[in-house]
């Protein structure tokens, strides 16, 4: 939207791909795994299996449209913001990664520090994602 909304269909139940496929091959007068042999060859460099649009904290708003939803991410206000980034910029000047993770934790509380020494780089909670 023009004013930073973020509209989301809603797109049901999630379909295991395989179900779909056998679906496929059914409607189109054949059996799986006879006429047409279905191969599972792994994820491709890049590729998801889930799409994390949202975390659980965030909402999702019904609008007037059917199957229309208005995502309502968790906001910060930015009075708020500018000394929490203040905090998280000294921490990675100074090297101190302590800080650095209570930093970025109170400014986003789903966000934990990657586990195991000399771990730079960082994990999002046990939180799932949607």
């Amino acid at each position: 939207a023009h004013d930073g909304r973020i509209f989301v269909l809603d797109m049901g139940e999630p379909v295991l791909i395989l179900d779909l496929a056998k679906r496929m091959i059914e409607a189109a007068g054949l059996t799986p795994g006879k006429d047409i042999e279905i191969k599972f060859t792994g994820l491709r460099p890049g590729e998801k299996l889930f799409e994390e649009i949202f975390l659980d904290t965030d909402k999702l708003v019904r609008t007037g449209a059917d199957g229309v939803l208005l995502g309502a991410p968790a906001m910060i206000d930015l009075p708020l913001l500018a000394p929490r980034l203040a905090e998280i910029l000294k921490a990675a000047q100074t090297g101190d990664q302590k800080l650095l993770d209570e930093a970025a934790h109170a400014l986003v509380p789903e966000f934990s520090p990657a586990l195991g020494e000399g771990a730079g780089a960082k994990q999002a909670s046990g939180k799932r994602l949607r």
